[in-house]
């Protein structure tokens, strides 16, 4: 996640998923969630960020299409991108998410003298990870369900935790223990052009059972701006309401926003 980000198109979709699946409705209690940011420092160079004109709103399709999903969140992003509030500590201190949502904003960044060019520099590279990771575990114990946000998703073959790039992943060691000990998880996963999206979407959700035990695991994909999708893992306490409110989004508004790949 880059600070960047906040208020683009995909952030809309983001909260929408995480309001549709956590805030209480007519079918159950309210799910409390966990936000591991996974923050990193903003990039240049791309114009990812830049996605913002899903709220203006002289553009009367941007009513129909955007707003009608959910006017609250809409108006609150749109309100934040009028004031130059571009960050997540704006988004924390709104009412996007639910008023008992916990959130981990530590930075994942590499300090400056650990380097990556040796053995020990790895090993401290990876015990500051480490160190950072159990901050945020600890943090989110009293939640019920936990986000991971990081740039990419769950880690690919050719990034190493400790590289450059490390941390805009997670791994599924990092996500894994979260579920043991009772938490529904979600993790945000980015497409990428190796395979089709259906066979990615597929292939990590049965990484994630696999490594879970889970019972049940399904996706939400995302169609507007980057390709990106958002993996749920239920916990056997929390499927019911997760599955039943996850099927209603793609009923409604959202539908034409989202999809959703089930795996029994």
């Amino acid at each position: 996640m880059q600070n960047r980000y906040c208020c683009d198109q995909g952030d809309f979709g983001k909260y929408g998923l995480l309001r549709c699946l956590c805030n209480p409705n007519a079918h159950g209690e309210s799910l409390r969630l966990g936000m591991m940011w996974y923050l990193v420092p903003d990039e240049t160079g791309n114009l990812d960020g830049k996605h913002t004109s899903y709220l203006d709103d002289k553009n009367k399709k941007n009513l129909r299409e955007y707003r009608a999903c959910d006017p609250e969140l809409w108006d609150n992003l749109r309100r934040l991108l009028d004031d130059k509030r571009r960050n997540i500590r704006a988004i924390q201190g709104s009412e996007i998410l639910p008023a008992e949502t916990v959130y981990f904003e530590e930075l994942l960044k590499w300090p400056d003298d650990m380097r990556a060019n040796t053995p020990a520099g790895r090993d401290a590279r990876l015990e500051h990870r480490k160190q950072w990771w159990q901050r945020g575990f600890d943090l989110t114990r009293d939640c019920q369900v936990v986000f991971f946000d990081p740039d990419n998703g769950l880690k690919i073959e050719s990034v190493p935790l400790h590289g450059g790039k490390g941390p805009k992943f997670t791994s599924i060691d990092e996500v894994v223990p979260f579920y043991d000990r009772g938490q529904s998880i979600i993790v945000y996963q980015h497409l990428d052009h190796s395979m089709k999206a259906d066979l990615q979407i597929r292939r990590r959700l049965k990484q994630l059972r696999k490594a879970t035990g889970a019972d049940k695991a399904f996706a939400m994909r995302y169609h507007r701006g980057t390709a990106r999708v958002y993996l749920v893992v239920p916990n056997e306490k929390h499927a019911a309401i997760l599955l039943s409110r996850a099927r209603e989004m793609c009923k409604g508004p959202w539908a034409r926003h989202f999809d959703m790949t089930e795996l029994s």
